[in-house]
């Protein structure tokens, strides 16, 4: 069964559990270009404004949760930030605590911050900053690590010029994404 079999399989399914009365009320929205909400099926309001659907929702599972919020234009460009969340469990498979130590929230499961942005045909996902922060200190503790020997001096000068390199290196990168998506 292909991707879009499913999806469609999962849409009749939800339509069928809506009653007469919900699959009105979602119809006819509930304020000024606002949805109705039906809380039974998960199915949360969304507003369109100036060609433009805004959201802001969550999905939760038992060891991951999604959070999307922003902004599907009509024309399908996509401007979103998505907060994906892997429980402690979960991350332990994926990865070893060496690396996930950088990205846990204070429930300690692990925290990844995207950016996805551009036309539904040709999306770019990219590391929100908070996550290139994370990934930052990362890359400057293991480099600094290698370097335990000398001064605390050197260490900080160290570490300062390794934070500009990668700094400059993330608006260098950001600069040709925004390029390429304009």
């Amino acid at each position: 069964m292909s991707s879009k079999e499913i999806e469609e399989r999962k849409a009749e399914t939800l339509l069928s559990k809506l009653t007469l009365n919900e699959k009105f009320k979602l119809l006819t929205g509930y304020f000024f270009f606002q949805t109705h909400t039906v809380p039974r099926l998960g199915i949360r309001t969304f507003k369109i404004t100036d060609g433009l659907v805004h959201t802001e929702s969550s999905l939760k599972g038992k060891e991951i949760e999604l959070y999307p919020k922003g902004n599907i234009s009509l024309d399908s460009y996509l401007d979103l930030s998505l907060e994906m969340r892997l429980s402690p469990q979960l991350s332990e498979q994926i990865a070893n605590e060496a690396l996930t130590k950088y990205f846990k929230d204070e429930r300690g499961w692990t925290v990844l911050a995207l950016a996805i942005k551009g036309p539904t045909d040709e999306v770019v996902v990219m590391p929100a900053s908070s996550t290139i922060k994370n990934i930052s200190e990362m890359i400057i503790d293991i480099l600094l690590k290698k370097e335990d020997d000398i001064d605390s001096d050197k260490r900080q000068d160290k570490k300062k010029a390794l934070e500009n390199l990668i700094k400059g290196l993330i608006k260098k990168s950001k600069e040709g994404k925004k390029g390429q998506l304009e």
